[in-house]
C-alpha cells in the first residue's frame, strides 16, 4: 500500500472514529451521571414529568423519558439520543412560548418576591431562565411562568388568619407591638393567655394577623439579630474568592459553615419559608422571609423539613446540612439579602 494511501486511510480512520465519539457522547441511558443527565431531567420536569433532579439516570427518569418517546411517535427505549434530544428541546420552547411571560427586574426586587408576584416558584425562573445561582440585577429580563391554578390556592390562603411569632425587645409594650403589627391589644392577649400589659424582654408573642399582614414585607416577626442555623467554623467568608469547585474568581453571597452531613439547620429567624426545593447550584434550597425587606437563605442541605408557605420559629428545625448542589463536601452556605441585596451574614449574628 503506497503512503498516499495510508494516510487516506489515516484520516478517514480518525473521521469515523470522532463521529462514533460524538454521538456517543450525545446518548444517555440508564447508568449516565453528571451535567448532561441533569440537564434531561429538568427538561423533562418543565414539560410536566416528575423526576428527581439530581444528574443521576436512574428508573424514574427512564419511565418518564420512554413515556415521552410515546407521546412523540419516537422509538420508546428509554435511550436519550439525538432524535429524542430534539424532540425534547422543541416541547421545551413550546410550551415556554405558551406558558411565560416577560418581566424586568426592578430595583430591590428578588427571586422569592417575583416569584410570589406571578404566583409562581424560585425553580421554575430559575430553570427558565438557565439561572445557577440567586442572584439577579435590575434591568435583567426574566422569563416567568404565566398564573395559574394555583392562584386560586393563594387567594385563599390570603383570606386564612395566621400567626407570626415577635420577640419582645427592650423598651417594647403591647400597644407598641399591637400598632406596629395592625392588631388589637385585647387580640395578642387572648392569643398569649395573659392578662394586663407586662410582657418580657426575650420572650416569645403570638401575634394573631391576617393572611396579607403577615405576608407583608413591612412587618417583622423577628428580632433585628438572627441566631446561628448551625455551629460550626466559617470555612468560606462573604466576598471575592476562589470558586473551590471552578477555580474561578467569583463573589460568594454568603458564608459556608462547616458542619457535620445531617446535622439539623434552624431558622435563623421567625417567618415565612417563601422557597423550599431544588435551586440550581444551590441544591436543596429553604429561602425563609423574615420582613422589613429581609431573607435568608439556607442551601446544599442533604433533605428539607418545611414547605412553601409554612411559618417557622426562630430555633426551629427546618433542613439537614448536606452537600447537594454544587459542593466540594458537607457544609451550610448561608445567606442574608436585604432588599434585593446580599449583606454579609457575619454582621447580622451575634
Amino acid at each position: 500500500m503506497s503512503k498516499k494511501a495510508v494516510l487516506i486511510f489515516t484520516v478517514l480512520s480518525l473521521i469515523f472514529l470522532t463521529a462514533v465519539s460524538l454521538s456517543a457522547a450525545q446518548v444517555l441511558r440508564e447508568g449516565s451521571r453528571g451535567a448532561e443527565v441533569e440537564n434531561l431531567q429538568e427538561k423533562l420536569h418543565q414539560t410536566g414529568y416528575e423526576v428527581n433532579i439530581d444528574g443521576v439516570f436512574g428508573p424514574e427518569t427512564r419511565e418518564a423519558l420512554i413515556d415521552f418517546q410515546a407521546q412523540e411517535n419516537l422509538t420508546a427505549d428509554g435511550v436519550f439520543g439525538p432524535k429524542t434530544s430534539d424532540a425534547l428541546t422543541q416541547a421545551v420552547a413550546e410550551l415556554q412560548q405558551e406558558t411565560t411571560t416577560t418581566y424586568t427586574v426592578q430595583s430591590g426586587d428578588t427571586l422569592s418576591r417575583i416569584a410570589s408576584k406571578f404566583d409562581s416558584e424560585i425553580d421554575e425562573i430559575m430553570r427558565l431562565n438557565n439561572l445557577s445561582d440567586y442572584m439577579i440585577y435590575p434591568g435583567d429580563e426574566l422569563e416567568i411562568p404565566s398564573e395559574g391554578a394555583s392562584n386560586e390556592v393563594a387567594q385563599a390562603e390570603e383570606e386564612q388568619p395566621e400567626v407570626l411569632e415577635y420577640d419582645i425587645q427592650r423598651g417594647d409594650s403591647l400597644s407598641q407591638i399591637a400598632s406596629r403589627h395592625g392588631v388589637e391589644v385585647d387580640d395578642i392577649r387572648e392569643k398569649n393567655n395573659i392578662s394586663g400589659d407586662r410582657i418580657t424582654a426575650g420572650e416569645t408573642l403570638k401575634i394573631p394577623v391576617s393572611g396579607s399582614a403577615a405576608r407583608s414585607p413591612g412587618r417583622t416577626s423577628s428580632s433585628e439579630n438572627l441566631k446561628w442555623p448551625v455551629q460550626g467554623n466559617i470555612t468560606s467568608g462573604f466576598g471575592n474568592r476562589v470558586h473551590p469547585v471552578t477555580r474561578n474568581r467569583d463573589f460568594h453571597t454568603g458564608i459556608d459553615i462547616s458542619a457535620g452531613y445531617g446535622e439539623q439547620v434552624k431558622a435563623a429567624g421567625s417567618g415565612r419559608v417563601v422557597h423550599s426545593g431544588w435551586m440550581g447550584g444551590y441544591g436543596h434550597t429553604v429561602v425563609i422571609d423574615h420582613g422589613n425587606n429581609k431573607e435568608t437563605l439556607y442551601a446544599h442541605n442533604s433533605e428539607l423539613y418545611v414547605r412553601e408557605g409554612q411559618r417557622v420559629s426562630r430555633g426551629e428545625v427546618i433542613a439537614a446540612v448536606g452537600n447537594s448542589g454544587v459542593a466540594t463536601g458537607s457544609h451550610l452556605h448561608f445567606e442574608v439579602i436585604i432588599g434585593g441585596e446580599h449583606q454579609n451574614p457575619k454582621n447580622y449574628l451575634p
